[in-house]
């Protein structure tokens, strides 16, 4: 599935808090990111749902800030997807 749509698809069901500050998508990616350096280090087989978990929060705080995530990395990021 392409970025745009999962990305399009969260912004309609409104699966994003609008009352969430920016620094509360900041943290929520902080634990996240943390969690997945703990994961790592013990090999554990729950990588893909913390790699998920932050894949979802950025994409929820993109949408809150109407930024189309896609477009920001194939042609800011040249980032081959």
């Amino acid at each position: 599935m392409e970025i745009s749509k999962i990305q399009k698809f969260l912004g309609n069901l409104h699966k994003f808090d609008p009352k969430k500050e920016e620094m509360d998508y900041f943290e929520m990616m902080k634990e996240h990111i943390n969690n997945l350096e703990a994961l790592i280090k013990k090999h554990d087989g729950q990588m893909d749902l913390a790699i998920g978990k932050i894949f979802l929060d950025l994409l929820q705080f993109c949408n809150m800030e109407g930024i189309d995530l896609e477009y920001v990395l194939k042609e800011k990021l040249k980032f081959g997807l």
